[in-house]
């Protein structure tokens, strides 16, 4: 059974994306040193061909470009040196506006520091080494806009970005041109075993990747459990981190864990490593009335617990229980909202004292909050940039608890 593949089919599709900020400088083609020198873009004007500021055929705000083509030549203007995370996905859009039988280009370039040896063609798209490559846009006598969605290469972190109006005379017109990072608006990482003492990221098949965002590595010598799908943690050493860089503000983890043994306070998933007022979910081990509880932890005197019992209980040791904690926010009141779910099915709130706000998450580590560490199993730790429906969460209980027994 092909443990990756298997898991990848069952966590809930990213049916949306979340955008990055934008990457692009004044893609509002706003600013203008004079009416025919754009301010944070070069031109490329070879002939008579000139790019000119546009006050009156525009799409949005107070200019647009209009690049009046001239002899047959061409007309465009670009930014280079824009930094995309490598593997990461890109939004490009604008919009444009052309003469009868004109088609504008579209240009983008890939490289390692400002040096560019790719370029995207127009089937697929793809990648190509060499010049000459470029996306021809259809003839638009009104205003429409184009967006392209396509994956930054893995070894290349600088691009360059340009429009043109290409061959035809006469004038086309530019403007609201956009570039951001996106990032799939669901489940963002899962771990399993890797090589050696390595996480293995099913969700975007890498060990290690720093350009990602996800870099699991392991601490300690975690031993693996269930055709390496989990790990034994040991309680002093043993822990994963970071998994993921500067989680959103929403956020869903989750993780199946064996009880094995009372340890006062453990810690499962911290959203930070011992930094004050920033998430840690625990399990307590500790006496009445805290006993074998789920509690999102801020600090002293900052908590939230959930019934350790009602509905499900969760005290059997040496048995699997499917926990996932969803939290809306960063607020204060996000914590009050935090759901905690064992096996699918909502826990009930209990204890809870709120003195101060979350701090801005950082990363999210498995196994260790502090000083403190997990001491039991655990598999398939996941992380999620939103918070996921009960019935996503039913959906995952119900595709996974087969691989667990004795299960509570």
């Amino acid at each position: 059974m092909n443990i990756g593949r298997f898991l990848r089919s069952i966590l809930p599709s990213a049916d949306k994306y979340i955008e990055g900020a934008e990457v692009l400088v004044d893609g509002g083609l706003e600013t203008w040193a004079s009416a025919t020198d754009l301010t944070y873009w070069a031109e490329d004007i070879p002939g008579s061909s000139t790019i000119n500021r546009e006050a009156t055929e525009k799409h949005g705000g107070t200019y647009a470009v209009r690049a009046n083509v001239v002899g047959g030549d061409h007309a465009g203007f670009y930014q280079s040196g824009k930094i995309i995370t490598p593997g990461k996905r890109m939004r490009v859009s604008f919009w444009y506006k052309t003469p009868a039988s004109g088609t504008p280009w579209l240009w983008i370039y890939a490289g390692v520091s400002f040096d560019y040896s790719l370029m995207l063609g127009a089937n697929g798209p793809y990648w190509s080494a060499g010049s000459g490559h470029y996306i021809i846009l259809p003839t638009a006598t009104t205003w429409t806009r184009y967006v392209l969605e396509v994956d930054a290469l893995d070894n290349y972190n600088s691009y360059l970005f340009s429009l043109s109006g290409d061959g035809v005379d006469g004038d086309y017109y530019f403007d609201d041109f956009s570039v951001k990072e996106l990032t799939p608006a669901g489940i963002v990482s899962c771990l399993v075993p890797g090589p050696g003492t390595k996480g293995y990221d099913i969700i975007h098949g890498k060990t290690i990747d720093a350009t990602t965002g996800i870099i699991p590595k392991v601490g300690g010598d975690p031993m693996p459990i269930l055709t390496d799908i989990g790990w034994k943690f040991n309680g002093t050493s043993d822990h994963m981190g970071p998994v993921v860089a500067s989680p959103s503000d929403a956020i869903s983890l989750g993780f199946w864990l064996q009880r094995t043994g009372n340890k006062v306070a453990q810690p499962v998933v911290s959203l930070a490593n011992g930094i004050t007022n920033t998430p840690s979910f625990l399990i307590d081990g500790g006496s009445a009335p805290y006993y074998n509880q789920p509690v999102a932890w801020l600090g002293d005197g900052n908590w939230q617990y959930w019934s350790a019992s009602t509905p499900v209980d969760m005290s059997k040791m040496g048995h699997w229980y499917f926990y996932v904690f969803t939290v809306p926010g960063s607020a204060l009141n996000d914590l009050d909202n935090c759901v905690c779910y064992i096996n699918g099915i909502v826990q009930e709130k209990t204890i809870s004292s709120k003195t101060s706000e979350q701090s801005a998450r950082s990363t999210v580590r498995v196994g260790r909050s502090g000083g403190e560490y997990l001491a039991c199993p655990i598999a398939m730790p996941f992380v999620a940039n939103r918070v996921l429906t009960q019935q996503e969460v039913q959906n995952i209980y119900n595709a996974t608890k087969g691989m667990f027994f004795p299960r509570g």
